[in-house]
Parts: C-alpha cells; structure tokens; sequence
C-alpha cells in the first residue's frame, strides 16, 4: 500500500527537525574546526559530517535498489564505519562540507517522491541517526566554549 501524503510529510518533518538541530551544532565551524575538533568517539568533526553524508548516500541506494525490485546489500557497520572515517579523514573539509549539504538534498527530494517510503526504511539513517553526533558536536563546543 502506498503511504499517505500525511505519512510522509511526518516522516519528512522529524528528518528536517533533526537535520536542523545537527546543522545548527555545525552550521558556524570553520574548516579548521572541522578538522581539529575531536568528539569523544576519537572522529573528527569532519569525519563525524562525512559518516552522516555516507549512510544518507547509502540510503539513497537503497532506496534506488529497492524501486527497481533489486536486492539491496547492507554494509557491515563495524566495516563500513572505520572505512569510510579513514576515507574521509583524508578528504578537505571544504568538499565533506559540500557532500554534507548536497547528499542531504538529494535525499530529501528523492524521499519527496519515492513510492516505498516508510519510518522502517529511513529512522536509523537520518531522524533517529542524527542526534547522536549532534549532541557529540554540541559537547564538544561546550568543552571549547562555543556551547
């Protein structure tokens, strides 16, 4: 059964609340606070900013897989997480930032229209995902002076 159009704009609003409240904690940070600010899990900011874009992108596979009546092959978050962060740890600030804001709105338009949106498919990648780093960057600037 298709979802209802109030379905997904509840869906879409606690995505864009939580995205919100995670992009006001980075909103501000200049480049090199991205790539010095260490959160308590040992990532950098930056690296934190490239895991969020990396499992929305993988997402958006999913997603894609999925339309097309294909099997879509989770990563191993235990794999997946520490490759990426070295991935991205080596990528400027400047381009993680731009994925950060590209990949979000890629995934929000194509949420917008996909036929198999659900709560199920999407909490652990975005909503239910985001406030963990965005309380990990709140305390860091508080720990900075910047709270």
């Amino acid at each position: 059964m298709p979802i209802s159009t109030d379905e997904r704009l509840a869906i879409l609003q606690d995505i864009q609340r939580e995205w919100l409240a995670l992009t006001r904690a980075v909103r501000d940070l200049s480049d090199d606070d991205l790539e010095q600010g260490q959160l308590a899990n040992g990532w950098t900011i930056k690296v934190t900013m490239g895991h969020v874009t990396a499992w929305e992108r993988k997402l958006i596979d999913e997603i894609r897989h999925l339309e097309r009546g294909e099997v879509f092959n989770w990563p191993h978050m235990d794999v997946f997480n520490p490759e990426q962060a070295a991935l991205d740890a080596s990528r400027p600030a400047a381009e993680i930032r731009e994925d950060f804001w590209r990949t979000h709105n890629e995934l929000i338009q194509l949420l917008e229209t996909t036929p198999i949106l659900s709560r199920e498919l999407v909490a652990s990648d975005t909503y239910t995902h985001y406030p963990d780093h965005t309380a990990q960057v709140m305390e860091w600037r508080k720990q900075i002076g910047r709270g």
